[in-house]
């Protein structure tokens, strides 16, 4: 596996830079507004034909809980508002960043007395070839920094340290796998709205339809769009020539597009 680059790197400033941009997806969890198409289903009473309305949803995605952060950094940043490249960037960044953490710690252990075996133990629950960078790190610790010279060196084999030890912990080329993260379940409420209706069959003209909820599956490609499918559940209220009123429960297919909740920041920061 080669190593992360180690020549032009990112400074640790940098690195922050291209991870602080947090999506909901991350989390597993998005939300937004969609433009649902309702269509009736075959029944006696309800709305006659489809119509359009919004939709506020929250949509839960399963596939990226447990995953590692950098998967679903990647994952969420993927094909956003920018290039690929911006997601392997800002993954490949957040490991280089464990690495730091991980080296840091290691060295204050080193430093303690701990020694390079028990060190390499540690490591190895972690996931990486423990004693071969804890060796390394043994002899980076040892250089002499008595020179400028000296410390360039150290420090350009600490960099090359973390790249190799980042690149071990996480590889988009190897651990990025993100199409079945992006399905989830979801949950809405239909906007209300007035549609040709009819009861018992029969065309009463344009009444109001109350939705209660809807529900389904859907796909969310990125941060920023999501499409839903499922089914609604709602209300029509028919007043009859003597005033009296009588509500009629009605189930309609759900067909949506959304903006997700991510593109409000994404259009500023990004």
């Amino acid at each position: 596996m080669e190593p992360h680059p180690v020549s032009g790197d990112a400074s640790k400033k940098e690195e922050e830079d291209q991870t602080k941009a947090v999506h909901l997806m991350e989390f597993g969890i998005t939300a937004g507004l969609a433009a649902a198409v309702q269509i009736p289903t075959k029944s006696d009473y309800g709305p006659d034909f489809a119509s359009v309305t919004s939709m506020p949803y929250l949509m839960i995605m399963p596939g990226f809980w447990g995953s590692e952060k950098e998967s679903r950094k990647y994952c969420a940043s993927q094909w956003g508002f920018g290039s690929q490249e911006k997601a392997h960037a800002a993954s490949i960044a957040m490991s280089r960043q464990w690495a730091r953490r991980t080296i840091a710690a290691g060295a204050d252990r080193l430093a303690s007395s701990v020694s390079v075996k028990a060190l390499a133990r540690e490591w190895s629950t972690l996931g990486v070839k423990g004693g071969t960078y804890a060796s390394k790190l043994e002899k980076i610790s040892k250089m002499s920094t008595s020179t400028t010279l000296n410390k360039d060196e150290r420090a350009k084999q600490l960099e090359a340290l973390v790249g190799a030890l980042a690149s071990e912990h996480w590889n988009p080329s190897i651990d990025a796998t993100c199409w079945y993260r992006k399905f989830g379940v979801w949950v809405g409420r239909p906007m209300t709205y007035r549609v040709e209706s009819k009861v018992k069959g029969e065309s009463v003209g344009e009444l109001e339809y109350e939705p209660i909820g809807a529900f389904g599956l859907g796909f969310s490609p990125n941060a920023y769009l999501s499409f839903v499918v499922g089914a609604a559940y709602g209300s029509l209220a028919v007043t009859a020539a003597d005033s009296t009123t009588t509500t009629h429960q009605t189930w309609a297919w759900t067909i949506g597009v959304g903006g997700n909740l991510d593109i409000i920041p994404g259009l500023i920061i990004e």
